[in-house]
């Protein structure tokens, strides 16, 4: 039980290669993903609805009204359809396919992250340099935070900003040819530092999903040698009931035969006749190899309960074992 013990727990509590390749490791990491992503999304729609209205104060003195509703009912919209289906996501259950799930948040992300980055196309060359300046600062700090919404996915945090940032560095670009080069640059080395921060965060959560699969192995592993201990102790107790009661029964066998002889040691001590020297004599040889057996039987005993009992398989005359009997029981009348 102890090279079992070293065996069961000598594992490192790590990604090892069998989860790496697993298939249902994969799984598991992708059910806490969208998990920890539906959860999140439960509060982004008020804080789209802020975002929201802080473009409509910026840009309601540069752009019509109708534009400004229009597009914050379609941002709000968006968001909004989002937080339903993570709503449904959490009452799917656990036997849903995740990497749909996946696929589908993919896909709402870009569609949030197309809704926002199309206010750059509406707003910035309308707006006025300060304000148009903050609202660039605006968008380009949203895919930041994106990065705590997306909850370690890359692909969902790509799609999402990759639909804020380039349209709002084109626009700027528009704007201001002469940092093109400049602005391409900043925002491809800023889009690809967010995704990879995701990486991190992605790599860190399988690692957390990998320690999580290995507690829970160790602690089938416990509650399987605590049964096979508890059966193990079971056993040890039964066998011990069943020694004493063979003991107590081999003390009543054994007192007996030594009754017997204490009975026929008296009949010698009165000097029986000479034609009963020979039936008492018998029947003390009798009791003598009774009392023999009733010895080898305990010594059997306890060979048995060191495993080293090697059984040996004869004939018996039943009916020989009957006189016995009753040549015994004669005798005392």
């Amino acid at each position: 039980m102890k090279a079992d013990w070293r065996r069961r727990f000598g594992r490192e509590a790590a990604v090892s290669l069998e989860d790496a390749d697993s298939a249902e490791f994969e799984r598991e990491v992708l059910r806490e993903l969208i998990g920890l992503h539906a959860r999140m999304l439960l509060r982004l729609s008020w804080v789209q609805s802020l975002l929201a209205l802080g473009v409509v104060l910026l840009a309601y003195r540069s752009t019509s009204w109708s534009w400004l509703v229009g597009w914050s009912l379609l941002t709000v919209g968006a968001e909004c359809g989002r937080a339903l289906y993570a709503v449904r996501v959490l009452r799917m259950a656990p036997s849903a396919d995740p990497a749909t799930i996946h696929r589908v948040f993919i896909g709402l992300a870009a569609g949030v992250g197309a809704t926002v980055g199309l206010s750059a196309w509406l707003f910035i060359p309308n707006m006025p340099l300060p304000d148009r300046a903050l609202l660039v600062i605006v968008l380009f700090a949203m895919p930041a935070a994106g990065v705590s919404v997306a909850v370690s996915s890359p692909r969902i945090l790509a799609a999402y900003s990759l639909l804020i940032m380039v349209p709002t560095a084109v626009c700027w670009a528009v704007q201001y040819p002469e940092q093109s080069l400049v602005v391409a640059g900043l925002t491809t080395l800023y889009w690809s530092f967010i995704v990879s921060v995701a990486g991190d965060g992605e790599q860190l959560l399988r690692r957390s999903v990998a320690i999580r699969r290995e507690r829970d192995r160790t602690l089938a592993d416990l509650q399987q040698l605590n049964a096979e201990v508890r059966a193990a102790v079971t056993r040890a107790e039964a066998s011990s009931r069943a020694r004493a009661r063979v003991l107590a029964a081999a003390s009543h066998d054994l007192r007996q035969p030594l009754h017997a002889l204490s009975v026929y040691s008296a009949v010698l001590v009165a000097n029986p006749d000479a034609e009963a020297l020979p039936e008492v004599a018998g029947n003390i040889d009798r009791l003598v190899r009774n009392l023999g057996g009733l010895l080898h039987g305990l010594l059997d005993l306890s060979r048995l309960s060191a495993d080293q009992y090697v059984p040996e398989l004869r004939r018996i005359s039943l009916d020989r074992l009957a006189a016995e009997v009753c040549s015994e029981f004669d005798g005392r009348r």
